[in-house]
């Protein structure tokens, strides 16, 4: 890219705890995060059971101890991208139907770092919001224009983050 006169781009979504919950509850508990979450936390995870559970259980520190994993991925990669690269410009892809603040409370805690909630700092270049399952899968046009910052004809403003 940089050969043909473009700046490398690199854009984050896959990267976010997707999961939803089965039978025995969320997907954060693969070995290599339950060991961590033993060596952090000095405990077992707490047990999530949906996307829309309590992120505040045990005063944050699991749902942080998850944020906090997530943000160190993404800034791992930014990291080695940019001493491969120091003009890369990177995006992220937040797929807001997946972390509603509505339906999803665990999620949207989870895969919404404070250090992302601002530009300055953020390391992210860009913020796109998607909500593909809005009108696709809930048939629901008011849902998806929250995804562009706008609301509904008569209803109140509504906050993206």
């Amino acid at each position: 890219m940089l050969a043909a006169g473009l700046t490398p781009k690199l854009q984050f979504g896959e990267i976010l705890w997707w999961f939803q919950a089965n039978a025995s509850g969320m997907a954060f508990y693969d070995a290599d995060t339950q060991a961590a979450a033993q060596s952090v936390l000095g405990r077992a995870l707490a047990a999530f059971h949906t996307a829309n559970d309590d992120p505040s259980v045990n005063s944050y520190a699991d749902a942080n101890f998850l944020r906090t994993r997530l943000y160190n991925y993404v800034a791992a990669i930014q990291s080695y991208v940019l001493s491969q690269c120091a003009s890369a410009a990177f995006e992220l892809l937040w797929p807001m139907d997946v972390n509603g603040p509505d339906n999803c409370k665990l999620l949207r805690y989870i895969n919404l770092p404070s250090q992302w909630m601002a530009r300055s700092g953020s390391g992210f270049d860009a913020f796109l919001i998607e909500g593909y399952q809005y009108p696709g899968i809930n048939h629901n046009l008011d849902q998806e224009l929250r995804t562009r910052g706008r609301n509904s004809p008569g209803t109140k403003p509504t906050a993206l983050i």
